[in-house]
């Protein structure tokens, strides 16, 4: 069974989307293995892994009136399994967690491009982060925030239309190496006799 997870919520016309791939067999465990991501004509647009755990990532851009499918080969036979239908416009929300920072990135491929959406983030039922799309952005507009200036936890991003619908979600785990407990540890002597 190979199932797929749009960062984001879903595939966007000429967006760049991560696209998440769970790998798994009939009993649930997660399988290792390699395959690609074909169009509906069988050409190879780009070849994608799943690991240990049967988790795996791959970047697509979908190209309009396109469907897409997994190829993957199973004792020498093909097997196809078809990718999420590709919505002709809509947004995308990308977060990559560097460690130090996090790089939010949106983009639209719609007329109004990013101008009026709202991106919402919250962690532990504060809200961290806000920030409406200008007309200067035009179809797409990066930040960077700081780990540093967050508590540890896991934050929710929203991506809201000017209308106020929401269309993207992600979630990231933010570990600030600040919050970490430090532990130091010494003894009052080099060497000890018994029971002492």
């Amino acid at each position: 069974k190979v199932r797929f997870f749009p960062e984001g919520g879903n595939l966007v016309e000429g967006l760049s989307t991560a696209l998440g791939i769970e790998v798994v067999d009939a009993r649930g465990d997660g399988i290792a293995l390699k395959g690609s991501i074909k169009d509906g004509g069988g050409k190879t647009i780009t070849e994608f892994e799943s690991f240990d755990f049967g988790l795996g990532k791959v970047n697509v851009k979908p190209e309009p009136n396109t469907a897409y499918y997994a190829s993957v080969m199973i004792n020498g036979e093909e097997k196809k399994f078809d990718l999420p239908s590709v919505n002709a416009t809509g947004y995308a929300l990308s977060v990559k967690n560097r460690g130090e920072d996090m790089i939010l990135q949106v983009s639209s491929n719609t007329d109004e491009g990013v101008a009026g959406t709202v991106l919402i983030g919250h962690l532990r039922g504060k809200l961290i982060f806000k920030r409406i799309g200008k007309a200067k952005d035009k179809n797409a507009y990066g930040v960077k925030i700081l780990n540093k200036e967050l508590l540890d936890g896991v934050a929710l991003f929203t991506l809201f239309t000017p209308e106020g619908e929401p269309v993207c979600e992600r979630l990231v785990f933010v570990d600030n190496p600040n919050n970490d407990t430090r532990l130091s540890i010494a003894a009052n002597a080099d060497t000890y006799g018994l029971r002492e």
